[in-house]
């Protein structure tokens, strides 16, 4: 009867292990997917960001020529 109840806990103790096993794998891949995520999704921001400043350096480049000009343009009138 002993034996019986043994082996009926080392059975369960084995499931539980294989089920905390199977458990921390999915949580392993869960970890590496969203990681995988979230260095993409910051690259993208880096990108668009980067692009943005181009775009407002070049912004700014165009008003100071502009207001190089008039400032000519009222020196010379």
């Amino acid at each position: 009867m002993l034996g019986l109840a043994i082996s009926k806990i080392q059975k369960m103790g084995g499931i539980f292990r294989d089920l905390w096993c199977a458990m921390v794998l999915t949580l392993k891949k869960l970890y590496n997917n969203i990681t995988a995520l979230g260095t993409d999704l910051m690259t993208r921001i880096v990108q668009y960001t980067k692009l943005l400043l181009a775009k407002i350096k070049l912004s700014i480049e165009l008003c100071r020529a502009r207001f190089i000009i008039v400032e000519l343009l009222i020196r010379a009138g």
